[in-house]
């Protein structure tokens, strides 16, 4: 799943499962390394490497309580797991009486 699919997975999966409000910010980091090594007896050794990851943040408002939620995969069992997660801590959380719905 990419990462746009994955944060709107998340956020429609929150209010289905009874959500008032979700929002999800994803992120993706691609790091690549390179790494060239020239030694005077004429040995050369070049090395590459390609690091990507990702993940989401998830904000839950459920009635007057909010939680919180993290996932570094955007494989869909994960996510389903987050959220759900999420939502039953927003269930356990007392209620924010400053909260105000927009």
């Amino acid at each position: 799943m990419d990462l746009t699919d994955a944060v709107k997975f998340a956020v429609k999966r929150a209010i289905e499962l009874g959500a008032s409000q979700a929002d999800c910010y994803g992120t993706k980091d691609i790091i690549l390394d390179i790494r060239a090594v020239d030694r005077r007896d004429g040995f050369k050794k070049r090395e590459s490497k390609r690091t990507v990851t990702a993940g989401m943040n998830l904000r839950v408002v459920l009635d007057k309580s909010i939680a919180y939620g993290f996932v570094t995969s955007l494989n869909r069992g994960e996510i389903e797991r987050i959220v759900d997660r999420t939502l039953k801590t927003a269930r356990a959380m007392e209620e924010d009486l400053s909260l105000i719905h927009i």
